[in-house]
């Protein structure tokens, strides 16, 4: 278009509606300079209207010595500022923000008919002027397409059109089923189309196509924002994020079986450390295939990128671009380091605190290198490794501590970096480090049996024997200021500390007492092993110390006694157990029945057999270890008889059986026999003692007509059992028993 301004009949300073391309011989050489809105700095106006061709000097263009310009274009992307100058360079006006006119006439904004445009680019156009057609906006096709009006809405279930002070009611009526396209078989809506009349939005059902299938915005590629610590490009467009987020969740919309045969996509890398790297597509049209493509990276830092899709393995056209970050993967680690010095670089990239490489691997550190830049600390101390230099880790690993002279408190403190070359060109890990050193709390390793006491003084005991301090010099008071963390990492299963494991907890000025718990029942020395922190604060950070503990108590022997009547019932191995002693007693028969004597008194019948006894030794491990099982059965004596004529009644077998225990052997040991009725002639004769088998140490015949039964082998195991019932009183035989003792 051409810039008007003041010819002819116009008011002097004022722009015409009008345009004009000659201001005449009073305007020669004057001058339409064009800036930026509310800016003195100068912008391009074009010669022709592809804006392709600006003129030669930026927002400068002159008539001729007529007065005449060139036609002038404006960028409409562009709020202009635009100042006239007359051919003595004087400037005659200025307005800014420029609206530009458009090349019909009646259409400005100094118009009250036509359209306007707005300089934030909204358009109005008013109600017609009488004597035309009465239609404010008519739109017709032409030769660049057949579509007259396009509508684009920003976000779906908005409205895209809006009509206000045009809807009405009345008393027509309609009848309408939405699942129904009229004049068709019934089939569900493509979708609903959002129309907002006079600040109220309505839904109406649209449908498209034969079948009607579901709506669908048209297929395509979408750019997202991806942060995880992984991504799956999936073959049928959908998008998941492994430990984070891809926005919005499709790269592909609508899902299409197979759709990622036909893209490609490169990724950018535009940030993170210089070693890091996408696991794929990086700089590369890699195809994402029907079967997905999964994206990774090498370490735990971040790394973030661009990336493209196209439909080309040449990457033309790009369809769709989105943002990807990705962290937290294994490789190298870049914990934050807080410790009491030393700290270790594990050759196997395990730390002092948590992996400096994940997962651990044997000899890994042989493959990297660490560098130490010290940024802070005590003045006069300094890392003494690594510091300033790239050191390979090795596959034995890396102490790191402090160098300086000795000091009651001092700490240092820096950045580090690891990288996979020994120039450092490869960075893949970095984080902060700061180590402590020269306090006055300790950092013993404690081994001994329970409890370990921590003074509030400073001092420290094992079982009541005084052992290394946890602080020095002794301080009434101290353990107020500190706190103790312990972390398990060994000793019996089931068995843990008593206080202060995996918590921040206060030692207290009367000192803090950390034994053992859950040993109760377990067998021989039992042990609970572990590390330990301390710290000035509850938080654990800065920590001053650190070590080992060990604790343990010698839980004896154990010894379980069963004497009640029992079939098969189930004996456990104690955990700690190194040896199993096993006894089994038969019960004892019962009397037999007494009979008047035939010279006067009495004949007694005799007393009951001993039932039999079995003894057996074996190792725990040769059983199959603690936790296994052995069966056993305990029994009643023999009834006595009391019936002239009648006698005894025999014992019955006692027996110990393999559970889930292998290599046992079975123990049995038989009832003794019923004691014989006397008669008038004489007494009756004692019943006999029951034998044994399957012990692999003893096997003892009960005593015959005894009350009294067979003794054990083992302390403390109440024997004898099984004794014959006695002949006078005509008693039932005592009962078997079952004893099992665990060294």
């Amino acid at each position: 278009m051409s810039f008007p301004t003041v010819a002819g009949l116009a008011v002097e300073g004022v722009t015409l509606h009008e345009p004009q391309s000659c201001l005449g011989p009073a305007f020669a050489n004057s001058t339409y300079q064009f800036f930026l809105s509310g800016t003195s700095t100068p912008t391009n106006v074009y010669q022709t209207g592809v804006l392709t061709n600006p003129f030669p000097i930026t927002g400068y263009v002159s008539a001729d010595s007529y007065g005449r310009f060139p036609p002038i274009y404006l960028d409409t992307s562009i709020i202009y500022r635009v100042q006239f100058y007359d051919s003595t360079n004087t400037l005659r006006w200025t307005i800014d923000p420029y609206t530009p006119l458009l090349a019909t006439t009646g259409t400005s904004t100094g118009s009250a008919y036509g359209m306007n445009i707005a300089t934030t680019g909204e358009i109005t156009i008013p109600a017609p002027n009488t004597g035309g057609s009465g239609v404010s906006l008519t739109l017709k096709t032409g030769t660049l397409g057949i579509t007259p009006l396009r509508l684009i809405g920003t976000l779906a279930g908005n409205s895209a059109i809006i009509i206000n002070s045009s809807a009405t009611t009345g008393t027509q009526t309609a009848t309408f089923t939405a699942t129904n396209k009229p004049g068709t078989a019934t089939s569900a809506p493509a979708g609903w189309l959002p129309i907002t009349c006079d600040g109220v939005q309505y839904y109406t059902p649209i449908w498209h196509g034969n079948p009607f299938t579901p709506y669908a915005a048209n297929p395509s590629a979408i750019g997202e924002v991806i942060v995880a610590s992984s991504v799956l490009f999936g073959g049928n467009g959908l998008t998941t994020a492994t430990g984070g987020t891809a926005t919005p969740g499709n790269w592909y919309s609508p899902t299409a079986t197979n759709i990622g045969a036909s893209y490609y996509i490169n990724i950018t890398k535009t940030s993170g450390l210089s070693g890091l790297a996408f696991s794929a597509a990086q700089g590369a049209w890699t195809n994402i295939g029907s079967g997905g493509l999964t994206i990774t990276s090498n370490a735990q830092a971040a790394i973030g990128g661009t990336y493209q899709l196209s439909t080309s393995v040449t990457g033309t056209p790009v369809v769709a671009a989105g943002t990807i970050t990705l962290s937290g993967n294994n490789g190298v680690q870049s914990p934050t380091i807080n410790v009491a010095a030393p700290y270790i670089f594990g050759g196997n990239g395990t730390g002092t605190t948590g992996n400096w490489y994940a997962p651990t691997t044997t000899s890994i550190g042989a493959s990297y290198w660490v560098n130490i830049t010290q940024t802070g600390g005590t003045s006069g101390y300094t890392f003494s490794a690594a510091s300033g230099a790239w050191t390979n880790i090795t596959s034995g690993g890396l102490t790191v501590g402090i160098s300086g002279p000795a000091g009651q408190t001092y700490s240092v403190t820096g950045t580090y970096q690891i990288a996979s070359d020994s120039g450092g060109v490869n960075v893949l890990g970095s984080g902060s480090i700061t180590l402590t050193g020269g306090t006055d709390v300790q950092s013993p390793s404690w081994s001994g049996t329970t409890p370990l006491n921590l003074a509030g003084n400073g001092t420290a005991t094992l079982n009541g024997v005084s052992t290394s301090s946890w602080y020095s010099p002794t301080t009434a008071n101290v353990g107020s200021g500190y706190w103790i963390d312990i972390t398990r990492t060994s000793g019996t299963a089931g068995v843990n500390f008593s206080a202060a494991q995996g918590s921040w907890t206060n030692i207290t000025n009367s000192g803090l007492s950390i034994g053992m718990t859950g040993y109760t029942g377990d067998v021989g020395t039992v042990s609970v092993g572990g590390t330990y922190q301390i710290s000035s604060s509850v938080t654990g950070t800065p920590v001053l110390g650190s070590g080992t503990i060990s604790l343990s108590v010698n839980n004896g022997t154990v010894i379980h006694v069963y004497t009640s009547p029992t079939t098969n019932s189930t004996e456990t191995i104690p955990t700690g157990t190194t040896n199993v002693y096993c006894e089994v007693w038969g019960s004892g028969g019962g009397a037999g029945a007494s009979h008047s004597a035939s010279g006067g008194g009495t004949n007694y019948g005799g007393s009951g057999g001993c039932g039999g006894f079995s003894y057996s030794a074996y190792t725990a491990a040769a059983l199959g270890g603690t936790g296994k099982t052995l069966k056993y059965t305990v029994t009643a004596g023999g009834a006595g008889s009391s019936t002239q004529g009648v006698a005894g009644t025999a014992g019955t077998a006692g027996s110990i059986t393999a559970g889930t225990v292998t290599g046992f052997t079975t123990m049995t040991a038989n009832g003794g026999g019923g004691g014989g009725a006397a008669t008038s002639g004489s007494s009756g004769a004692g019943g006999a003692g029951g034998t044994a088998t399957g012990g692999n140490n003893t096997n003892t015949t009960g005593a015959t007509g005894s009350t009294t039964g067979t003794s054990g082998k083992i302390t403390g195991d109440g024997s004898p059992y099984g004794g014959g019932g006695n002949q006078v009183f005509e008693n039932a035989g005592g009962a078997g028993a079952a004893v099992f003792y665990y060294s």
